[in-house]
């Protein structure tokens, strides 16, 4: 029965996160921000908002269970398995709000450089951190994504924790990427977003429009104008 309910709750999930992403729109717009002590101004490149949430409530179903599982269960292994789980899910809604949930998430090109917000955490990098940016074929055990890439010189040049700064030297090890976005958490096409973040990190005299928003449509012209993919 509780599996029952557990897996008909990410079945649920699932066929409601394409009809979410409908709704979503792909328009690039210059926007003010305030990030810790900085004001950010710059290009905004939107991602989805549905993703983190759909990720909170996802882990929430898990939380549940584990919680039902660490109350009821009969044998003590369950319990702590149980247990496990809801702190696992604890620690990813921590992660989740903390990261931005509710928040527009996405890459902001500024005059100085990237600032990033995506489900889990938000971060700056000065353009001269930035090494590379490509989209490239993103292997798991189980799976390939298309997904954008991103290679910095040092990962002590990004205001981020040390925590995200191990990650990212993981991540490198083994995608060879420090960071990185899939396809669907982006709203505009990967190669649209790597050709827009290279304009500005090869031609640095060209920063200083993403301050006055003129940006936005020399963005927009070179965008290609392809459909964003919706998971199925």
């Amino acid at each position: 029965m509780g599996f029952g309910v557990l897996f008909s709750a990410i079945s649920l999930l699932s066929f409601f996160w394409p009809l979410l992403r409908v709704h979503e729109r792909p328009d690039v717009r210059f926007v003010v921000l305030q990030f810790r002590d900085s004001r950010l101004e710059g290009v905004l490149i939107p991602a989805s908002r549905v993703k983190p949430t759909i990720l909170l409530l996802g882990s929430g179903v898990f939380g549940l269970a584990g919680l039902l599982a660490l109350i009821f269960a009969q044998e003590l292994e369950n319990r702590i398995k149980g247990g496990i789980a809801f702190a696992a899910y604890v620690v990813a809604a921590v992660l989740l709000l903390r990261g931005g949930v509710g928040r527009q998430p996405g890459i902001l090109l500024t005059e100085t450089g990237l600032f990033v917000r995506d489900a889990f955490d938000a971060f700056q990098v000065p353009w001269d951190a930035l090494i590379n940016v490509e989209v490239y074929s993103h292997q798991e055990k189980y799976n390939t994504t298309q997904s954008l890439g991103f290679r910095f010189k040092r990962v002590e040049l990004a205001s981020v924790s040390k925590r995200i700064r191990n990650k990212w030297l993981k991540n490198a090890q083994y995608f060879g990427w420090h960071f990185y976005l899939h396809a669907e958490t982006l709203l505009v096409p990967l190669e649209d977003v790597r050709n827009s973040i290279r304009t500005y990190l090869d031609n640095p005299p060209m920063r200083g429009e993403l301050s006055s928003g003129t940006a936005v449509a020399r963005i927009e012209a070179s965008f290609k104008h392809r459909p964003v993919l919706i998971p199925h």
